[in-house]
């Protein structure tokens, strides 16, 4: 830590007119050197102890409140096609297949509450506008999932003999939008959000391969 020029000045100053009374004030210059000279020292050790302070003291570094929080998320989205991940409902002509989508608490001691998931894009676009609620208010204990419905598609059961499957899949959107078209190949970007950590987003693409429906991360 370096001496201020300014506060340098004053010092001397300061030792100057201590030296000059202590001259007068006592009978030799000798006497009054080395009281102005333990004087001058008791100045020193007052800046050296600062100095030492400052450089074994904490350091603060300013947070806010957002910095705190663990940037990793605690949220996990997973998709498949198989198990828990695809439900059938099938009748005489058609399967009604959903594809679900995996939500769970990674963390393995902390809840999250109020949890929303969001369809935040689809491309190429579609003529709806997003973003669209998938989920909302999920609360999740720490290592619990749950699974999500995430898009369903009406397929042909023997599509040789019967050409019933639909023309579009639909989301697990209160309203089942957006619709996408069975013709094309989406690439869909989701997002997880809640209060007590930090959101996560996940890409999968979704598309009808030989009259399936068809899911996989990107």
């Amino acid at each position: 830590m370096s001496l201020n020029p300014t506060i340098a000045v004053a010092l001397i100053g300061f030792v100057g007119t201590i030296a000059a009374t202590l001259i007068g004030k006592f009978e030799t210059l000798e006497n009054a050197v080395i009281v102005a000279a333990g004087t001058v020292g008791v100045i020193v050790l007052i800046f050296i102890g600062r100095w030492v302070w400052h450089l074994i003291r904490p350091k603060y570094t300013p947070t806010s409140s957002l910095a705190l929080k663990d940037e990793t998320p605690a949220i996990k989205m997973t998709i498949s096609e198989s198990g828990p991940y695809c439900d059938i409902g099938p009748n005489v002509y058609e399967i009604r297949r959903t594809l679900n989508l995996k939500l769970e608490n990674i963390d393995r001691s902390k809840p999250i509450s109020n949890c929303s998931v969001k369809i935040l894009s689809v491309m190429p676009p579609t003529e709806y506008d997003g973003p669209w609620v998938l989920k909302e208010g999920v609360s999740l204990a720490a290592g619990e999932h749950i699974f999500i419905p995430l898009v369903t598609y009406g397929e042909s059961r023997e599509p040789s003999k019967f050409k019933c499957h639909d023309s579009f899949m639909t989301m697990g959107t209160a309203e089942q939008l957006p619709w996408l078209d069975a013709e094309e190949k989406y690439a869909v970007t989701l997002r997880a959000t809640t209060p007590d950590a930090a959101y996560c987003e996940f890409q999968c693409k979704i598309w009808v391969g030989d009259g399936q429906l068809r899911i996989e991360e990107v």
